[in-house]
Parts: C-alpha cells; sequence; structure tokens
C-alpha cells in the first residue's frame, strides 16, 4: 500500500511537470525575446510564479548560448531590444557566460574569453564573481594591473573574497592603497 501511493504520486508528479515543461516549450516556441518581454504586456495573462521561473531560466539559457554561438555583441543587440520593451526581463545568467567564457580558456581561445567576461562583470556589477574571473583571465593574459583592478573590485563585493584577496597579496598590492 505506501509503496503503491509512492508510485501514484511520482507518477502524478512527472505528469505535471511534463505538462508544465510542455507550457514552458509553447511559451518559447515564438523565440527568447518574445518570451522574455512576454512578462511586460498587459494584453496577456500574468504566468504562475514557477512557471514564470522556468521561463526566464530557459531564456537566460537561450541568451548564454547566444553569447557562445554569436559572440557578445550580437548577444548584445538582441538584449537591448528586448530590455527597450521589457526592462523588467530577465534576459542573462551569470553562472551561464562564465560558463562560456571557461569553454574558451579551456579551448585556448583567452582572447576571446576576455570580452566575454568583461561583459559578464560590466552585467553582474554586485558580483564578486564575475570580476574574480575577470582577473584571473587578465593575469593569464599578462595584464597584471587590470587584474589588480578586477580583483580588487571581486573584494568589494565580498570583503570575504579571499582568493582574490590572495592573488592580491602574491601580487604585492594587498592591501589596498
Amino acid at each position: 500500500p505506501a509503496g503503491e501511493l509512492l508510485n501514484a504520486r511520482l507518477a502524478a508528479t512527472g505528469g505535471a511537470n511534463r505538462a508544465e515543461e510542455h507550457r514552458v516549450a509553447h511559451l518559447l516556441a515564438g523565440g527568447a525575446a518574445p518570451a522574455a518581454t512576454r512578462r511586460c504586456r498587459a494584453d496577456l495573462p500574468g504566468l504562475p510564479a514557477e512557471e514564470q521561473r522556468l521561463v526566464d531560466m530557459k531564456v537566460s539559457n537561450a541568451f548564454t548560448d547566444l553569447v557562445r554561438d554569436s559572440g557578445v555583441i550580437a548577444a548584445q543587440r538582441v538584449a537591448a531590444v528586448v530590455r527597450r520593451d521589457c526592462s523588467a526581463a530577465v534576459v542573462f545568467d551569470e553562472g551561464g557566460i562564465n560558463d562560456v567564457a571557461n569553454g574558451l580558456i579551456a579551448r585556448n581561445r583567452l582572447a576571446d574569453a576576455l570580452p566575454v567576461l568583461r561583459f559578464n562583470a560590466e552585467l553582474f556589477p554586485q558580483s564578486y564573481l564575475a570580476p574574480y574571473f575577470l582577473g584571473e583571465a587578465l593575469l593569464a593574459a599578462g595584464d597584471t594591473t587590470g587584474a589588480i583592478a578586477a580583483y580588487r573590485k571581486s573584494v568589494e563585493n565580498d570583503e570575504q573574497m579571499m582568493d582574490a584577496i590572495d592573488r592580491l597579496k602574491r601580487l604585492g598590492a594587498w592591501p589596498a592603497r
């Protein structure tokens, strides 16, 4: 009996998840930009919070793919249109963009990763990770001055960011002057 009840609950949850995924896929069928701006359309009903969260996640994944496949400039152009139409649109995900840059670095494409990391640090000015990863790439590229500035921004955003503090110490730039 307990096993049957558990199986019934699992089946119901699986069915609900599939139905929600189907609704989200339908919302995204017209593309990421219209899905991103949907929340600002008064002519459409609002989505339940969980559905909106899924849409936002799928939209940010699509924009991360755009950064990876077409570059920062193309993604910025599309995002500018989206944000013009809906300033509340969720477009980019910090972790996803860091992943794009780290993938480029792993393929020995540091020069291509730098604009992606700069873009991420600009998009997420309160982040401590975006400037830290930028600092790591700048240091690898030989730009010690730029790396120090990025590490300082990381610590400014989180005074407990020990990795950035350690880098600054190794570069003779800690404590901040």
